[in-house]
């Protein structure tokens, strides 16, 4: 396509990667299944980087737009709450809220 637009993408470092697989909640093996790798080359770029063509992919299977990806996820209360939710569910949640200020 003529038109098509070509974005070169940075590389993303590792520990960067580290940061936003755990704020969205995956382990190594989970982040590996989504994006069809094994777990070895999910452990090799978080020592090292995300090499430039796997950066899209990586933001799409860690729900996270690319530019995004450069920079530690912020996260506080608020998000952290809805990751717990968005994994465990309302009721978990609430039930393990529950617990703790009784317990």
């Amino acid at each position: 396509d003529a038109g098509a637009k070509i974005v070169h993408l940075a590389p993303v470092r590792g520990a960067t990667l580290v940061q936003w697989r755990k704020a969205r909640g995956l382990t190594q093996n989970e982040l590996a299944a989504a994006l069809g790798v094994s777990v070895r080359t999910i452990k090799g770029w978080e020592a090292g980087h995300v090499p430039a063509h796997r950066v899209e992919a990586v933001g799409a299977a860690l729900r996270v737009e690319v530019g995004e990806l450069e920079r530690a996820p912020v996260e506080g209360p608020d998000q952290e709450v809805a990751r717990l939710v968005e994994k465990h569910g309302e009721r978990a949640v609430l039930a393990a809220f529950v617990r703790a200020m009784h317990g």
